[in-house]
């Protein structure tokens, strides 16, 4: 689906944590995937009954998930989150400034 008023931007969502793939738009669907990798980046095929068809590409859907389970990213970047676990932060004791 295109976003509204552009014609050449389509409609992206992206995934909460516990969301699941469905293959149909019902809650009792039979399950495609059952935990999909959270904040992945859908395109949007259709919107019915509380559900969103999505798919990974423009050009093939991949099954349903819950509404809710959803945020409209109308945004043209996706960042993607990092554990800093042992990851150092680049300054020395000795810098001025506070990170």
């Amino acid at each position: 689906l295109l976003q509204e008023g552009k014609k050449t931007l389509f409609q992206r969502v992206v995934v909460h944590p516990g969301a699941s793939l469905l293959a149909d738009a019902k809650a009792d669907a039979q399950v495609k995937e059952k935990e999909v990798k959270p904040f992945s980046v859908f395109y949007v095929y259709a919107r019915k009954d509380g559900f969103v068809e999505v798919g990974p590409a423009s050009n093939e859907a991949a099954g349903w998930v819950k509404a809710d389970l959803l945020t409209d990213w109308p945004q043209a970047l996706t960042l993607l989150f990092t554990d800093r676990t042992g990851r150092t932060t680049g300054r020395s004791d000795t810098d001025a400034c506070c990170w």
